[in-house]
């Protein structure tokens, strides 16, 4: 039976997975892994490719990349089949390095995109072979820890969307993340421009000791004039929901608390509070109605009630 043809499209983010022919390893030594980015490089360029992320494991590829206006399949026959080549001259030997044919997901939505960059990061941990992402060399990680674009990765489209590389080194902190769900392909998710720095963008500690957290966040519920449990609850209203993102952004932006933290008081996944939080963030710099509304609750917050 012939295989479907993919279908694809510009500016669509993908996880892409190749395995090595039959799980054995493609990369055997530092050469190995250092040729492979070689050719990633070339071939990027090549097809005008944004690799967003990506992580070498000894017998396996993650990347996270974000297509031009070349088809996704040119950009992976060329990285691939160079490799291949290389490799086989190399050992002398033939046949394939890859088994069959690689696997695409989109990313349609930013919680995946943001899931998906975590997973890809922290699969050294994950299959043992460091204790911490830093430690290892051969994926990304390091990248998002300084912040800036290089010419092979650029890691700002997930930071913007979590509220910078210090949002980024909690998630991560948050240890191995779970397989990413398959996602449904057809969809897009457009890269926007960088936003303008706003009064939210950078998160604002306040030293010394702070009370319990459930104990701010009841103070902060009655300010909303809500309460607690309507904010854990699975209420989607628009009411509660800007109370509860005002709510989580003056509890970790304005008043110091870990993301794992709040997100566990309102019954939220980590990965969506620091989206959601982020988020925010960016938007208080053009809407005046939330700005005044986290200054003020985090005036009220200075003195305990």
């Amino acid at each position: 039976m012939a295989r479907l043809p993919r279908v694809f499209g510009p500016d669509v983010i993908y996880h892409v997975m190749a395995r090595g022919n039959r799980r054995e390893a493609v990369f055997l030594d530092a050469q190995d892994y250092t040729w492979y980015l070689h050719r990633l490089a070339r071939y990027r360029k090549q097809y005008g490719v944004t690799i967003h992320a990506y992580c070498l494991m000894p017998n396996h590829v993650h990347l996270v990349v974000r297509t031009g206006v070349e088809p996704l399949d040119r950009f992976m026959q060329g990285l691939q089949q160079s490799y291949t080549q290389q490799y086989n001259r190399r050992y002398e030997q033939v046949g394939h390095v890859f088994q069959g044919r690689y696997k695409a997901l989109v990313c349609d939505t930013d919680e995946y995109f943001v899931t998906v960059v975590r997973y890809v990061h922290l699969n050294p941990v994950r299959a043992a072979l460091v204790a911490r992402p830093s430690d290892y060399p051969f994926s990304t990680h390091r990248a998002y820890l300084a912040g800036v674009a290089t010419d092979l990765v650029d890691p700002t489209p997930v930071l913007r969307l979590i509220g910078g590389v210090s949002a980024y080194a909690r998630l991560v902190e948050q240890g191995p993340a779970p397989s990413p769900p398959d996602v449904q392909p057809g969809s897009v998710l457009e890269i926007r421009p960088p936003a303008p720095a706003s009064p939210g963008s950078a998160p604002t500690r306040r030293p010394g000791p702070r009370e319990p957290l459930d104990g701010a966040l009841t103070r902060l519920a009655a300010h909303l004039q809500t309460d607690i449990e309507a904010l854990r609850g699975p209420d989607r209203s628009r009411t509660i929901c800007r109370a509860r993102k005002l709510a989580a952004f003056v509890l970790i932006r304005r008043l110091g608390y870990r993301v794992t933290d709040v997100s566990a008081a309102l019954g939220r996944d980590g990965t969506t509070m620091t989206i959601m939080v982020g988020r925010l963030g960016r938007r208080l710099a053009a809407d005046p109605a939330d700005a005044q509304a986290v200054a003020r609750l985090s005036k009220c917050m200075e003195v305990k009630a």
